[in-house]
């Protein structure tokens, strides 16, 4: 089957679905995208853009505005409550990869804009997916069944695309996260800064323009909220003396964003001629930081076995699978290392965790592989 003949349905319009679009339209190939909705979120939350990854995003003539927006990071500290500084990472040294802070809501309208709305649907969910030998068959929650050549999943933690393909199902954390953009009013670090505390609480401030966006996480007990998210913060974060106090104290309930978080490891990317891509296949703990970067990496990896290639789509899946694979177990390795550490509430790991800085072995491995080599697979 030639690129031109292949009919591709993305399940998910987040960044990765969005960003698989993109790239296959750059290719000749018009998919169509179907999300739950057709709206963004405006909560203040922001994402890590590895500057390998605005590369790939050239093509999509999105990067210009992201970068104007964007923070560029130099320097990552790491400090106690106190506010004493415990370690620091210089992304711009020649071992690392420097990488920019962006807006997550304006990353979606970039990459939605570039998907032209006739091809972009909302409402209707996926409820069953059969594979035949015409192709992948799929019903939607109203009813209507259509048949693909290619069925991505990019649909999240959640996926109901995985679970179709039996890839197993999403894990708690035992975490939870909050996200909100900083008070001009309140003076922050130029640097990225980090605090970790010792009853499982960590804190990351990131430098954006004239404000900062802050990102906190601690231990919680799966679905459960009986008190407002300030009133949380507030409790978990007071044995933080510097600056946490002074974050606090500017914000309100409704400028909160939180979640609980789960993370995702299957071995089942692919089967047949449907596949996963983002956290739909991989979710990592948000403090790994690569969640977005990574999402469009498998997508531009998926463009190119799909469009570049004219052989049987059950390989060119297969082979999108075995290029990502390697990077994404070496990261879940680290990954669930660094927050073991970080969300520790045992003072012997406590003191253990500050004395070797795991949080910066933590970033190194994240940067760059054991072999200082991007085993990213056939980027662009």
């Amino acid at each position: 089957m030639s690129r031109d003949d292949v009919q591709v349905l993305i399940v998910g319009g987040g960044i990765g679905g969005l960003s698989l679009a993109g790239f296959l339209r750059e290719r000749g190939i018009d998919p169509v995208l179907v999300t739950q909705s057709n709206t963004v979120s405006t909560n203040g939350v922001g994402v890590l853009l590895w500057n390998t990854v605005t590369e790939l995003l050239e093509p999509l003539d999105i990067v210009d505005s992201l970068v104007t927006d964007g923070a560029n990071v130099t320097e990552w500290v790491m400090r106690d409550t106190n506010g004493t500084v415990v370690d620091r990472l210089y992304t711009d040294e020649e071992a690392h990869q420097s990488f920019t802070v962006v807006d997550c809501a304006h990353l979606h309208h970039s990459l939605r804009a570039r998907v032209p709305s006739h091809l972009r649907r909302g409402g209707p969910t996926v409820e069953t997916i059969e594979q035949t030998r015409d192709g992948v068959v799929v019903e939607f929650s109203n009813g209507v069944r259509e048949t693909f050549d290619v069925v991505v999943g990019a649909d999240g933690v959640n996926s109901q695309v995985r679970a179709e393909i039996d890839g197993g199902r999403e894990t708690f954390s035992g975490t939870r996260t909050f996200g909100f953009w900083v008070d001009e009013s309140v003076e922050t670090p130029d640097a990225v800064t980090e605090i970790w505390g010792p009853n499982g609480n960590s804190l990351v401030l990131y430098p954006y323009g004239n404000r900062a966006l802050a990102w906190l996480a601690t231990t919680a007990t799966e679905g459960v909220s009986d008190t407002s998210p300030v009133t949380m913060l507030a409790d978990r974060f007071d044995e933080y003396e510097w600056l946490v106090p002074e974050l606090l104290a500017g914000i309100d309930d409704e400028d909160v964003w939180w979640a609980d978080e789960y993370l995702v490891q299957t071995e089942t990317w692919a089967r047949g001629r449907v596949a996963l891509l983002g956290d739909a296949a991989h979710a990592l703990h948000p403090i790994a930081g690569v969640g977005a970067t990574l999402a469009i990496e498998d997508a531009s990896v998926l463009a190119s076995e799909l469009a570049a290639r004219d052989d049987a789509l059950e390989t060119r899946l297969a082979d999108y699978v075995g290029q990502r694979r390697s990077r994404i177990r070496k990261l879940q390795r680290s990954a669930r290392i660094s927050p073991s550490f970080v969300f520790t509430g045992t003072p012997y790991l406590t003191q253990a965790r500050d004395a070797l800085a795991i949080r910066s072995t933590m970033l190194e491995t994240t940067f760059r592989d054991e072999d200082g080599d991007s085993d990213t697979g056939n980027l662009g």
